[in-house]
């Protein structure tokens, strides 16, 4: 998604279209709609293109293009019946940071910016029609300039698609963050079994480690200690140890549970069997 526009719009790309061959001349007069005379203007020898309305924002591009590439001299030979055809795609002639500019014929541009897209000219605006008489190879270059900037416009909404996705990964990693990692408290019963005593968050630690050794800190009644140091022989739990985390006891932080380990925590399956703790059990 981050291609460059010299990647966008490398030698050879293409962009396929189907099309119907126009037999004869014509008048492409562009407004809100897109209205293929069959008739040229008088004494003309090429298609004409009559813009009233100049921008393009209505226009699907690709269909554009396609009414133009079916016109008379535009693609050599000349296709017959309803056909498919591979046109390049061109890069344009001026790129700033807010706009492409490709030139088609003397007077005539199409100009894509991040708002709309339109043929420019350079007769005077509220003026009159501009009309242009295009030969087949400036038709080709406006079809090409089309099909161009509609890979453009797609370009930018995966861009779009992109952001918004990164932002809504950082807005729920915040909001996480803001409410805290869900952690519960078991005793074990045995390898299957276990009773969860208590649940609380935390938005003070910032990963997994850090809450189990909060945890160890807090809950359990063993310092901690360097692998390989002397351990005292784990105790059995008392009728005051509601709170206390015991050898074999288990963690749950955000759903992953861990085993107290007495000098280390180790990622283990959940227990097949969870109770509830007994009534009256002391909460942190």
């Amino acid at each position: 998604m981050h291609d460059t526009i010299a990647d966008l719009f490398r030698p050879g790309r293409t962009r396929n279209l189907r099309i119907r061959p126009n037999l004869q001349p014509s008048t492409l007069l562009l407004n809100g709609n897109l209205w293929v005379l069959p008739q040229p203007l008088p004494g003309a020898v090429d298609s004409h293109l009559v813009l009233i309305h100049r921008t393009l924002d209505q226009h699907n591009l690709q269909h554009l293009a396609s009414t133009i590439v079916g016109l008379p001299g535009v693609l050599t030979p000349g296709p017959t019946g309803f056909t498919h055809c591979g046109v390049p795609l061109i890069a344009p002639d001026e790129a700033a940071a807010d706009s492409l500019t490709w030139f088609i014929a003397p007077g005539l541009t199409l100009r894509e910016t991040h708002q709309s897209t339109e043929l420019t000219t350079a007769l005077p605006p509220n003026r009159f029609t501009p009309c242009f008489s295009l030969r087949g190879s400036q038709w080709r270059r406006l079809a090409q300039a089309l099909l161009s900037a509609d890979l453009w416009q797609e370009h930018l909404a995966g861009l779009a698609r992109t952001v918004a996705a990164t932002l809504r990964t950082q807005l729920s990693e915040q909001a996480r963050a803001d409410r805290g990692v869900l952690i519960r408290i078991f005793h074990r019963i045995d390898d299957n079994r276990a009773v969860e005593m208590f649940s609380y968050r935390d938005s003070t630690s910032h990963n997994v480690q850090e809450v189990l050794r909060q945890v160890h800190k807090h809950l359990t009644d063993v310092p901690e200690q360097s692998p390989g140091a002397p351990v005292a022989h784990p105790r059995t739990r008392g009728a005051t140890d509601e709170q206390t985390l015991l050898v074999g006891d288990l963690v749950a932080v955000d759903g992953e549970f861990y085993r107290n380990e007495l000098i280390e925590w180790r990622r283990v399956a959940p227990p097949a069997v969870i109770e509830n703790a007994p009534p009256g059990a002391t909460q942190p």
